[in-house]
């Protein structure tokens, strides 16, 4: 049987761990924002700076 301390632990780790994709994510998504704006893509970039706001 499990106990409720070890069910939060694994919880615990389960959220940082998504929370860290999601930081890395955010990352690859502002360097294609900057990317594209060096490109003059512009409307890609602000679909994805768009994107990010929500």
């Amino acid at each position: 049987m499990t106990s409720s301390s070890e069910v939060e632990e694994v919880q615990t780790r389960t959220v940082k761990e998504q929370v860290d994709l999601y930081m890395q994510l955010r990352e690859q998504l502002l360097n294609e924002v900057n990317r594209y704006r060096s490109e003059g893509k512009e409307k890609l970039a602000n679909i994805i700076s768009e994107s990010l706001q929500e």
